[in-house]
């Protein structure tokens, strides 16, 4: 009987250690996630103010687009 409960205490402590490291693991992936989507965020205000810049032939713009987006990151 005693036997038993030190392998349930057992078990329990080792679903403990399982749920911290996956709770770690998920604030890990959240931030990678959303630096992910902040990198494609930039990216893709880039290429459309390039986009924009090439319809309108103003090359000022481009500049101006790659250094707030620099200075952003």
């Amino acid at each position: 009987m005693a036997r038993f409960g030190h392998e349930s205490g057992k078990v329990i402590c080792l679903n403990v250690e399982r749920r911290r490291f996956a709770e770690e693991h998920l604030i890990a992936d959240v931030f990678v996630v959303l630096l992910f989507f902040l990198i494609a965020t930039c990216l893709a205000a880039e290429l459309l103010s390039r986009a924009f810049a090439a319809w309108i032939g103003a090359e000022r713009i481009v500049a101006l687009s790659f250094v707030t987006a620099s200075g952003f990151l």
